[in-house]
């Protein structure tokens, strides 16, 4: 039986009880320990050599779509497929997804949990219907909120029964989903007033003995559906992120951006190049920017009125040294809880793979260009991670300094 390596993502839903006000990023995109959500389940899914993932999209679906065609791991194609129906049930969403689908896949719904346990139990799995649980009773137990999670009762590794209201279970359903093609006929028969639920078509299966339980063992989930079940997750599994992740269990945060050029507020598609580089910074889980300008008057002024429709960024706007000055006050503005900061020159448009990847790293870095056109900046990208051990060296070199000049002026008034 050759390998899964295709899969499906439901993201056509509001989000309304994470998300609160309009005002703040779509669910898929809220950050945890620094990441937006959505990434660790498309990592997971890349890790199980997963090559091809279809990503349904409703609410928001373009904003959404920009912003997570850019997080695609570099093994993976994202498909988009849009829901226009995306305040119905989840089995609509899944039936949108049916002309891009030829064989079993996995399936992550719309309470997208918060991964990270591998999905490499779909790996070859193949056969048919299986459904990713967590049996163990002290992960039960640990549910942040238990009445709002979907019970399961197995017999003899099969799922038997399924429903949030459901008196008699001995397991959780994860999330993840390896689905046999037929979950599309089965739904449209289900679609009762052209609606219907994904969970309706899994009992029905479930009812014929055709769903198999995986456990998930040691591997750990958490679904983010509201603001406390955010702030939960973080705290427990924050230690796990450290042992297991590539990636940092607390990326950088906080930013200076060096906008003291004109540049800077050059319009490109009707867009400055600085609010430009917010929003990237934005998808980067950066969300306090210190912006260093001769002209912050005019920087502050101009980003007042943004372009687009997102969070208030939490900004400070300082009027910058002459250049040769900026390292020094760059040192004096180090926030006090960053252990790292990214330093970043505010005319010039970047990838956000480049910044992701700048961000990941776990020691000082800069962005080179190896084969770079002739530039003042030479093989400098204009953008760095700096340690707070490099601040640390800049103070006690400026004081050494001025410990120096003290000396040498009591010396030279003897």
């Amino acid at each position: 039986m050759s390998a899964i390596r295709e899969a499906v993502i439901l993201m056509a839903g509001s989000g309304s009880r994470l998300r609160r006000s309009p005002e703040t990023l779509p669910k898929p995109l809220t950050p945890i320990l620094g990441r937006p959500l959505i990434s660790y389940t498309l990592n997971a899914l890349a890790g199980a050599g997963i090559t091809k993932i279809n990503i349904v999209v409703g609410y928001e679906s373009d904003r959404l779509t920009a912003a997570v065609a850019e997080l695609a791991p570099s093994n993976v194609t994202l498909s988009f497929v849009l829901n226009p129906e995306w305040q119905k049930q989840n089995g609509i969403s899944l039936l949108a997804a049916a002309k891009n689908i030829k064989s079993n896949f996995p399936f992550d719904d719309e309470r997208p949990p918060f991964r990270q346990c591998d999905c490499r139990s779909t790996d070859g799995i193949g056969g048919g219907p299986a459904f990713s649980i967590s049996r163990r009773p002290e992960k039960i137990n640990s549910i942040f909120d238990l009445d709002d999670a979907m019970k399961v009762q197995t017999q003899g590794g099969r799922v038997v029964a399924i429903g949030k209201e459901l008196p008699n279970y001995d397991a959780i359903d994860t999330g993840l989903f390896v689905c046999p093609i037929e979950i599309f006929n089965i739904s449209r028969a289900r679609k009762r007033k052209q609606d219907c639920s994904l969970a309706d078509s899994v009992r029905l299966m479930a009812t014929d003995g055709k769903v198999r339980a995986i456990d998930i063992g040691d591997a750990w989930w958490q679904d983010i559906d509201t603001v406390e079940m955010l702030q939960h997750a973080e705290k427990p599994h924050g230690r796990r992120i450290k042992k297991r992740s590539v990636w940092p269990s607390k990326m950088p945060d906080e930013c200076v951006i060096v906008a003291d050029g004109p540049a800077a507020l050059v319009e490109l598609c009707g867009i400055s190049t600085l609010e430009r580089l917010l929003r990237t910074l934005q998808r980067c889980g950066i969300t306090r920017a210190i912006i260093l300008s001769s002209s912050a008057a005019e920087i502050a002024q101009r980003l007042a009125q943004p372009s687009w429709r997102g969070p208030i960024w939490n900004s400070l706007f300082t009027n910058g040294p002459p250049v040769r000055q900026q390292w020094q006050q760059m040192v004096d503005l180090w926030p006090e809880a960053a252990a790292r900061l990214l330093l970043i020159q505010g005319d010039v448009v970047f990838d956000i793979r480049l910044l992701r990847a700048l961000l990941a790293q776990t020691s000082s870095a800069m962005l080179i260009d190896s084969s770079a056109p002739e530039t003042n900046r030479g093989k400098l990208c204009g953008a760095a991670l700096l340690q707070r051990e490099w601040a640390a060296a800049r103070k006690r070199f400026r004081r050494a300094c001025a410990s120096s000049r003290a000396s040498n002026s009591t010396q030279s008034k003897r």
